[in-house]
């Protein structure tokens, strides 16, 4: 079956048009309902619209609405049809939010959003929603929850779902507990996959900004809570994928040569309705078995990409900051820059240089300013020293790089970060020195460097703010590792 024989025309007009934002909120209150009550009754409906109208101030473009209802519909009595409910259209001007909602409910009932029917033994309509409707009102509140998704167990699921086909208990529900385990597989593969490009991403975004705070806000605010503490340091720790890869594969392979389990997964899928026929069933419970043991076996090397890709974004970061902290980007600095390559530019450069911009000597009235006689001087008949221009030399930009990265190298943080410790086995950020910029450089790289399997701490972040002059960053809590035995 193709997507638009299951979807209705014009169903996507409302999402494209000038008033898309109205639309999108009124959906997102439609789910809203429809996940409050088990039938949504249209009154009820059309006041949470009202509400929501009013509290955002939303106003309705109506030459657009009909332009794009006329575009839409089949013929001129649709539109009419359409247009003529509580007479919406007749004083445009004057529109109020009860109008709109109507005309709203109105236009997702047209463009086959939502349905309605009549109540048993009553005269009130209640609104019905289709599955595909369902379906993109879920996907639109997910893009607008993006900043709140979190990683799931999905490698312990497919652990305990394998590991329950082996409990004689659960005998009935064989092919119940390998479906749980294939879609845990599927839904881990994809977080692993979000997770490599949202690395990319904010690796990507580290170019576009021009301060450090920028680089620090982003870091703290962005990539720390929503990137690794909910998805990366999940994946490393307590749902650590390569904890659970091996005793997976090895439950795969004992599935597989076991063709009683199999026989017994092919009769319970057929007998539920999953597959046409027995044929179709086992070919579709050796191709979930192919499909798991597949994604837990390649699982090592795309964990590699993603640590291998952290590490370069926590590279790319650090080498941002420290040039933004050494550069002069002062105004000053900037014009000294241009006056001294000025006698380099060939004479077209100059006179479009002189031309945009305009310089003029200035001066200053002092209390001698009017009393004060100029001082004859007399032109030195000595020729002038000749200036010697300097070639720059890509030895010192090496050694200057080569410098900085043995002041922050991993090797330095850790023993800064060890006697901060000074034998406590928990500090906090207030324990850490940061007036200068190169302490709040150290303190950074020593939060970066915590998320790091060999660091010998890990690194909590608490509530609240903290702020030393001009620095201002998380309250955060340092703790020892065990050692391991």
């Amino acid at each position: 079956m193709k997507v638009f024989d299951v979807i209705p025309k014009g169903f996507f007009s409302i999402l494209s048009g000038k008033n898309r934002e109205i639309y999108s909120e009124m959906l997102l209150v439609v789910r809203q309902e429809y996940k409050r009550s088990t039938h949504v009754d249209k009154n009820i409906l059309l006041d949470q619209m009202v509400d929501r109208l009013s509290e955002l101030n939303l106003l309705m473009d109506v030459e657009a609405e009909i332009l794009e209802i006329s575009g839409t519909a089949e013929d001129d009595r649709e539109v009419e049809k359409n247009t003529d409910d509580n007479g919406w259209l007749d004083d445009s001007d004057g529109l109020s939010f009860s109008g709109m909602a109507y005309a709203i409910l109105r236009r997702l009932l047209f463009t086959g959003w939502l349905e309605q029917e009549q109540k048993t033994g009553s005269f009130d309509l209640q609104i019905t929603i289709p599955s595909y409707s369902i379906s993109m009102m879920e996907l639109l509140y997910e893009v607008t929850q993006e900043d709140t998704r979190a990683y799931q167990n999905y490698a312990f699921g497919v652990y305990s779902a394998l590991r329950s086909i082996f409990d004689p208990q659960s005998e009935n529900y064989l092919y119940t507990a390998l479906h749980n385990a294939w879609d845990n597989s599927q839904q881990l593969a994809d977080a692993l996959k979000m997770l490599l490009n949202n690395i990319r991403r904010y690796h990507r975004m580290l170019g576009e900004y021009a301060s450090s705070n920028e680089i620090l806000r982003e870091h703290f605010e962005g990539y720390q809570q929503l990137v690794n503490e909910r998805i990366f340091h999940p994946l490393v720790t307590r749902d650590s994928v390569q904890r659970f890869r091996q005793p997976v594969l090895l439950m795969i392979s004992q599935i597989q040569d076991d063709y009683t389990i199999i026989e017994k997964m092919v009769q319970q899928a057929a007998a539920e309705k999953h597959y046409n026929n027995e044929a179709d069933a086992t070919t579709g419970v050796l191709q979930m078995l192919h499909e798991i043991f597949d994604i837990f076996d390649n699982i090592e090397e795309v964990m590699m990409e993603i640590q291998k890709k952290n590490n370069s974004y926590t590279k790319a970061s650090i080498d941002k900051l420290i040039y933004l902290f050494n550069q002069d980007r002062t105004i000053k600095e900037q014009i000294a820059h241009i006056m001294m390559q000025f006698h380099q530019l060939s004479e077209a450069s100059k006179t479009d240089l002189s031309e945009s911009i305009r310089l003029s000597r200035q001066a200053y009235f002092a209390e001698s300013s009017l009393f004060s006689r100029g001082k004859r001087t007399l032109r030195s008949t000595e020729m002038p020293l000749k200036i010697e221009l300097s070639e720059k030399n890509d030895q010192d930009l090496t050694g200057f790089l080569k410098s900085a990265n043995t002041r922050y190298s991993y090797e330095n943080v850790m023993y800064y970060v060890k006697q901060v410790f000074d034998g406590r086995s928990i500090i906090h950020s207030e324990d850490f020195p940061a007036e200068t910029d190169e302490q709040f450089v150290l303190l950074l790289l020593a939060v970066i460097k915590g998320s790091e399997t060999r660091s010998f701490y890990r690194v909590e972040f608490l509530e609240g703010m903290m702020e030393t002059g001009k620095f201002r960053y998380p309250d955060m809590r340092f703790i020892l590792k065990e050692e391991k035995k």
